[in-house]
């Protein structure tokens, strides 16, 4: 049985909302990486830091479909972010906001994972253990010229 785990996370700054949106994540295999990426998302007023936070989960949840693992195998979703992880796991309704798209688009593809008989799970984690996924999308953001507010 494989076991994933994939450490996910967003920013939108100099602003937020209405910034640059920027999203991160690192995907591990037992304890070996196998998998890193992030991107840009894009600027202005349809951007926030939940837009991004969502967009790092449908990217990694995007990457761990592309590995096609086998029935059977185990998926954890980790991040800082109470919103995405609480609304994945059927704790809190989503009520509205810039992020619903991309929210409709994890929930989508969480599905598709589990009718193949894969287990996702979400885990809220502080924000000091998801150091590689946050340096991924800071440094996004660094590359486009984006100031950075300290967290």
């Amino acid at each position: 049985m494989l076991e994933f785990i994939a450490y996910c996370d967003g920013a939108c700054e100099p602003v937020n909302p209405g910034g640059t949106a920027t999203w991160g994540f690192v995907l591990f295999h037992g304890e070996d990486r196998i998998l890193y990426d992030s991107g840009v998302v894009g600027s202005g007023p349809a951007m926030s830091n939940n837009v991004a936070e969502y967009t790092a989960v449908v990217k990694a949840l995007e990457a761990i479909q592309g590995l096609q693992a086998p029935h059977g195998s185990r998926v954890l979703l980790r991040g800082d972010s109470r919103l995405w992880v609480r609304q994945l796991s059927g704790h809190w309704r989503v009520l509205g906001g810039l992020y619903v798209p991309a929210y409709k688009e994890a929930r989508r593809r969480l599905k598709a994972l589990r009718r193949q008989g894969i287990e996702v799970r979400c885990e809220w984690i502080p924000r000091s253990e998801n150091a590689e996924a946050d340096a991924l999308t800071e440094a996004r953001l660094v590359e486009l010229g984006v100031p950075v507010r300290t967290h």
